[in-house]
């Protein structure tokens, strides 16, 4: 009988070779650009201006906030658009 260790090991090596040698949509693993770094950052930064409510013009809705959201998910926004725009 083999165990579950075995089993599993054994599947992810099947998934390897059966994945090896396909191109990943063309990202490439473990590089960062400066961009992003840069995008990470100014997002954390705002994210901080908003916990220490530095500027709020507004009681209903926060500017810094909103920024924040569109800055630190532009590459989430930039993929979805263009999945719509193939599936199209």
């Amino acid at each position: 009988m083999e165990s579950a260790i075995t089993v599993a090991t054994d599947h992810v090596r099947e998934e390897n070779d059966a994945t090896r040698g396909q191109e990943h949509d063309g990202h490439e693993h473990g590089h960062i650009e400066l961009s992003d770094v840069i995008r990470i950052l100014l997002t954390a930064a705002i994210a901080a201006l908003v916990w220490f409510r530095v500027w709020e013009p507004f009681s209903h809705l926060s500017l810094l906030g909103l920024t924040g959201i569109l800055l630190g998910g532009y590459p989430i926004f930039r993929e979805r658009s263009r999945t719509y725009a193939s599936a199209a």
